[in-house]
């Protein structure tokens, strides 16, 4: 344990200048410490600045951890812009991929209104050719009787 004399400041205190003033020690923290035995959580706050520099450099700790913050706020302001730009490119996209499905489907539409003219005209041929075989023989028949009467007729006269 250490003694101090009864005129003597504690160490972390130190006179500076010509002016007598003390000033706080060079970095002040504000801690919270957590015990698992106490039923609420322990605040250490800083002691008051004491003098111009001190308060500058309270000052200075406030705009480093405002510009922080304003730092943060900005990188996520980025990553959501990133986020929505993102999102845009993926909606056009599919708004394009969309718009060619729709292409591509009419497309087969015409083809198969093609095709469905085609089978109907290729029914009507096969229905003609079919009657054609099944006149085949009737045809084959006359003219058989055709070329026999003729021959009889050129044997007559």
């Amino acid at each position: 344990m250490s003694r101090t004399r009864p005129n003597e400041k504690p160490a972390a205190y130190t006179k500076s200048g010509q002016s007598g003033e003390t000033r706080a020690p060079a970095k002040v923290v504000r801690r919270q410490t957590y015990s698992p035995s106490a039923d609420s959580i322990t605040v250490r706050r800083p002691a008051k600045a004491r003098g111009p520099v001190a308060r500058e450099r309270l000052s200075g700790d406030r705009r480093g951890a405002e510009g922080e913050a304003v730092g943060r706020i900005e990188q996520r302001d980025r990553l959501f812009e990133s986020y929505l730009s993102g999102l845009t490119d993926h909606r056009n996209n599919l708004d394009e991929y969309l718009g060619e499905l729709e292409r591509e489907r009419d497309e087969l539409e015409r083809e198969r209104r093609d095709l469905d003219l085609k089978i109907e005209a290729n029914e009507e041929k096969r229905e003609r050719v079919s009657s054609y075989i099944e006149e085949m023989p009737q045809l084959r028949d006359m003219a058989l009787r055709f070329l026999v009467r003729g021959m009889e007729e050129s044997e007559d006269g």
